[in-house]
């Protein structure tokens, strides 16, 4: 149904909370502002709604679409909108965001954005400590499984492959990248080892610069790096770190040109996974 009583039925009302084709004539709620978090990202995406104070009662709508196929639809109340974007690579993304004050009947009008989401194209990673969420601090951490994967979802080839050792995978060209750990029996290969019982651990780390562990891609097995499309990560449980943020460079200097590919918020409680695209 494209319209009822002349009325769009993309701009037709919230009922139950969320946005529906459905409804009446009357006010048109204020349109709604907002920041996007990322202009290119890797694996997810967000927006602030800057004029939410605007509202008293709002509900928002999020549409992501992928060459107009939509991949996210999202409805909620919160200023702060973040979703994970899983699809290919390939082509723009358009965010439509539409508002809805409680009483009003008629959605507000469209607002959009857009954005687009790359392959992970760099030959260093590195997953630091952090109490912030955005810069690396003393707070330590243990990682039981860190991989980058080739496809979406944690699919395709995994890199590193496992190791056995710091130095077991340089013949196939990973090489371990790590200045610290607590003691030998949380060496930073263990980080990469698939054994869900054994962690590399940055327990009593002096300096938030040494706070990390990782791997790099050697240039002459790798002249080219792979394409790589998600993530994986596995921490131990209570950690004094907040976060874990997961950086990435190509030059492996880290010394201001790394890019900031994802952070996570780190379960104090159990060991916990985290997926990213």
């Amino acid at each position: 149904m494209a319209s009822i009583s002349g009325q769009s039925t993309s701009n037709i009302d919230n009922v139950d909370g969320f946005f529906t084709t459905q409804g009446g004539s009357g006010t048109a709620s204020p349109s709604p502002t907002f920041t996007v978090e990322n202009s290119v990202t890797y694996f997810n995406n967000s927006i602030t709604i800057t004029n939410h104070g605007s509202y008293t009662d709002p509900t928002f709508q999020v549409i992501v679409e992928r060459n107009g196929v939509e991949i996210v639809n999202t409805v909620t109340p919160d200023t702060s909108i973040a979703w994970a974007d899983t699809a290919d690579v390939s082509l723009t993304r358009t965010i439509k965001v539409r508002a809805q004050e409680f009483g009003d009947f008629i959605q507000s009008a469209e607002v959009t954005s857009t954005y687009t989401k790359s392959a992970l194209g760099f030959r260093y990673f590195r997953i630091y400590g952090s109490s912030n969420g955005t810069t690396p601090s003393t707070g330590w951490f243990g990682i039981m499984n860190f991989r980058i994967y080739s496809g979406a979802g944690q699919t395709g080839t995994q890199y590193p492959a496992n190791l056995t050792s710091d130095s077991s995978g340089e013949s196939s060209g990973y090489f371990v990248d790590s200045d610290y750990v607590y003691s030998s029996s949380y060496a930073a290969y263990k980080a990469f080892d698939s054994n869900l019982n054994s962690w590399s651990w940055t327990l009593s780390v002096p300096t938030a610069a040494r706070n990390y562990n990782g791997f790099y891609f050697d240039p002459t097995i790798f002249p080219t790096v792979p394409t790589m499309s998600s993530m994986t990560f596995r921490s131990y449980s209570t950690p004094s770190a907040a976060y874990a943020l997961f950086m990435a460079s190509n030059t492996g200097a880290f010394s201001g040109e790394e890019t900031l590919i994802a952070s996570a918020r780190i379960n104090t409680s159990s060991n916990a996974t985290y997926n990213f695209g």
